[in-house]
């Protein structure tokens, strides 16, 4: 695991964001499966492989 080790990233850093979200719909893309998810933030609508996804709970 790497540490943040300046005050803001910068281009091309990688990060890892953590945010709550509902799952739209389940499809494959490119043969990997994965969930549209619609975010909690801003509404906006990402896709997202099932290897990074952790379950929060069900409605």
């Amino acid at each position: 695991m790497y540490g943040v080790t300046q005050a803001d990233p910068c281009k091309g850093d990688r990060v890892q964001v953590e945010t709550l979200g509902t799952v739209v719909d389940v499809e494959e893309r490119a043969g990997v499966n994965g969930a549209l998810i619609e975010l909690d933030d801003d509404g906006h609508q990402v896709w997202v492989p099932f290897r990074f996804l952790m379950a929060a709970g069900r409605h």
